[in-house]
């Protein structure tokens, strides 16, 4: 099981970040004082994160927050260094722009936890398959978070198959790109709206300005059919 442990962000001057390190239900909590007085703003399930519009009304860093998950109480924590004025422009410069040319995607992190009794190897401690139904392919029960809806941009052109040195057929990879949220990480799986092709992240390289991240540079490769990974596209309504 991952540790939790609460983290809060600005993304720009009305929003801040909230992420706690495992996928799990959780409730949220904000306070204009560190010493109490918190009242619930969200309850979600299956997920890591959750965005923030703080009320305009007093300073960004007068607002604390909490999250009550897993049984623990984190928190509190006042959000982060606050973002420049440039770069708080760019990011919605960016946003703006995906909303013209990026296509419509679906992320999904993988959920740890308990291990599935179907298909995990607890002696070797490997999958023993990855058609597994109980987990999803991933070794855990309940295999997939809920999932968060944001925009990208893919490469142009469709995968062809390409056969390696050892005959194994390889699928083509792709380069994209999107905003600074969501937080993109290695292993997630992205579902394109439009067809429901399923992608796995592979690699991630942010494009900063003075240790923000701006944009996130992704190369993607395709979930082949046959995996149940790719049932995490009838997750999406």
């Amino acid at each position: 099981m991952p540790g939790l442990d609460l983290d809060a962000q600005v993304l720009d001057r009305r929003r801040i970040v909230l992420r706690w390190g495992a996928v799990t239900d959780a409730v949220v909590k904000r306070s204009a004082r560190q010493s109490g007085g918190f009242e619930e703003i969200a309850s979600l399930q299956n997920v890591s994160r959750y965005v923030d519009t703080p009320p305009k009304k007093g300073r960004r860093d007068e607002t604390y927050y909490q999250v009550e998950a897993q049984g623990k109480t984190l928190g509190p924590v006042a959000p982060g260094p606050p973002v420049g004025h440039k770069t708080a422009h760019i990011r919605r410069q960016t946003e703006r722009h995906l909303r013209r040319v990026g296509e419509k995607m679906h992320l999904f992190e993988e959920k740890e936890g308990e291990r599935c009794p179907d298909c995990w190897d607890e002696v070797r401690r490997v999958r023993k398959r990855s058609d597994c139904d109980t987990c999803g392919g991933n070794g855990y029960i309940g295999g997939w978070s809920a999932p968060i809806s944001f925009r990208a941009c893919i490469g142009a052109g469709e995968p062809e198959p390409k056969e390696t040195q050892g005959g194994e057929i390889e699928t083509l990879q792709l380069k994209a790109w999107t905003g600074a949220y969501p937080e993109v990480d290695i292993g997630d799986h992205l579902v394109r709206d439009r067809d429901r092709e399923v992608f796995r992240v592979v690699k991630r390289r942010p494009t900063k300005r003075k240790g923000h991240d701006l944009r996130q540079n992704l190369i993607l490769k395709f979930v082949e059919q046959g995996s149940s990974a790719r049932a995490v596209a009838d997750k999406v309504s």
